[in-house]
């Protein structure tokens, strides 16, 4: 099973060029994939439902996307548009795409700092993937790029929801002691244990918000040292800054909860992925 997390900077390439097709095709061997930064109907990016066009690249994936922003799309002739269009919304946000069933799906809402530096709102996208070796918890997000002081609340608010959603279940629980529409029928949809957090998190291994997150008690672990790698050295870096190549830093990352740690056999990072500033990064579970 591959998983692979990618900042796809609304698919704008390390040339400078938008290309979707690009974007998909550097993924295209993933069977769980978690993305960042992708654009729903921005002027930026021709209006283009990038959600809906990546899916489109994947044939048979189930798929689920969650807004950080959202916004009131422009529209040419807002007086003369029809519902479609007038429900169409500015988004940004994250996105997953799974080879098998998604079952479930939450949009969680993050802290969000008020400060005189461009900040938007960030969210953390959960499916619930019913994958060969058992259901799995995926998680997907992208936390604020300004400091630890903005990453520190969100870091901590996702260490309070991974230890409150277990108990809370998923998007229903327990039987309705009158009608089975309300659950069309279906028994109460799975929330195991096993779970992966993954995205640009904007915060490197040797950081406060690191350490925080991995010494929670949660029994979440770094991929990359349950590899035993060291996810500092320098040829493991995923973000790459233009116009100074020179600066490098590891800010994306795939960890994984301790019934999962047995099965991660390999990670990578394809620093030859031109499709963003930030790189692809990889695990293997068996």
């Amino acid at each position: 099973m591959k998983i692979v997390t990618y900042n796809i900077q609304f698919t704008r390439g390390r040339d400078g060029r938008l290309d979707l097709p690009r974007v998909a095709a550097t993924i295209a061997e993933a069977d769980i994939i978690g993305l960042q930064e992708v654009d729903r109907f921005w002027r930026r990016t021709g209006m283009q439902d990038q959600a809906l066009a990546m899916a489109e690249h994947f044939p048979g994936y189930d798929w689920v996307f969650a807004a950080g922003c959202d916004a009131a799309a422009h529209l040419p002739d807002r007086a003369g548009a029809d519902a479609a269009a007038r429900g169409r919304r500015r988004q940004h946000g994250n996105m997953v795409l799974s080879r098998w069933p998604i079952l479930t799906s939450r949009s969680l809402r993050l802290p969000k700092a008020t400060t005189d530096v461009f900040c938007m709102d960030r969210v953390l996208c959960e499916a619930v993937i019913d994958a060969p070796g058992g259901p799995l918890r995926v998680y997907v997000t992208h936390l604020c790029h300004i400091g630890p002081e903005t990453r520190l609340p969100q870091v901590a608010h996702i260490v309070e929801l991974f230890g409150s959603l277990p108990r809370a279940g998923a998007c229903w629980s327990g039987a309705h002691p009158k009608e089975a529409a309300w659950t069309d029928g279906d028994p109460v949809p799975p929330y195991p244990d096993e779970m992966i957090l993954m995205g640009d998190l904007n915060f490197t291994p040797d950081s406060k918000e690191y350490a925080t997150l991995l010494g929670a008690g949660l029994g979440l672990a770094d991929s990359w040292r349950v590899l035993g790698r060291d996810p500092l050295a320098p040829e493991d870096y995923s973000l790459r800054v233009i116009p100074a190549p020179h600066i490098t830093r590891r800010i994306d990352h795939i960890m994984v909860s301790e019934s999962l740690q047995g099965r991660v056999r390999k990670g990578w990072i394809d620093q030859a992925a031109m499709a963003s500033d930030h790189y692809p990064v990889w695990i293997e579970l068996s």
